[in-house]
């Protein structure tokens, strides 16, 4: 069987364990990296990691998941400073069963809010 017992979406991976794990993202990193721990008894299966902003398909990355009680494994997706939204990494099996999901929001605050508050 396999089941999936962690799930972070952060800005890096140091030592296979997400750095900067958040759900709502005021700067917007060059990548974020979606971090998923499964115990696993199965002796190697797939697994898929699809990116979503605001609910479009992004990317998928296919992930290999060996056999262990805890094995960590992460993909990244690349985001551009203007691409502000709701986001979303999906782990599901390669037979398409939901294992999980991590919603996060990206959004970098417009460079003229801060000027409109100061209008008399």
């Amino acid at each position: 069987g396999l089941k999936l017992i962690g799930l972070a979406v952060g800005v890096a991976v140091q030592d296979r364990n997400p750095v900067g794990v958040d759900t709502r993202f005021t700067a917007i990193p060059p990548r974020f990296h979606c971090h998923s721990v499964f115990d696993s008894r199965a002796p190697e299966t797939t697994v898929i990691h699809t990116w979503r902003r605001a609910g479009r398909v992004v990317s998928r990355v296919e992930l290999q998941v060996r056999k262990s009680p805890s094995y960590r494994t992460w993909s990244r997706q690349r985001i551009r400073p203007e691409w502000s939204d709701r986001w979303s990494c999906t782990v599901t099996t390669e037979g398409g069963a939901l294992l999980g999901r991590a919603i996060f929001e990206g959004d970098a605050p417009s460079p003229s809010a801060g000027d409109a508050s100061t209008q008399p």
